[in-house]
């Protein structure tokens, strides 16, 4: 992807040490240092909550459950409401 030897690397770092200075180098690093355990640490927390709900197994579900909502009662209710009795 990269292709970038120690050779680079090195001039990477002598130029970022004129740049920035003796100084703010070692700061930068750290809060580069930071940035990165902390982005390591969500990725690993997201890949284990991903590969936690992939291992799962949902709920068993039992044959005659009640409906999850009350769709059922409301649609009888409707029913009987809109059937009109017959008059002699």
């Amino acid at each position: 992807m990269f292709d970038i030897g120690p050779e680079k690397i090195a001039l990477l770092l002598l130029i970022a040490l004129v740049v920035m200075g003796p100084q703010k180098l070692p700061e930068i690093a750290r809060s580069i240092g930071r940035g990165l355990r902390e982005f390591r640490q969500a990725a690993s927390g997201v890949r284990d909550e991903l590969a936690g709900g992939l291992t799962e197994s949902p709920p068993p579900v039992s044959q005659g459950a009640a409906p999850l909502s009350g769709t059922a009662k409301a649609d009888s209710q409707e029913t009987a409401q809109t059937e009109e009795p017959e008059s002699p």
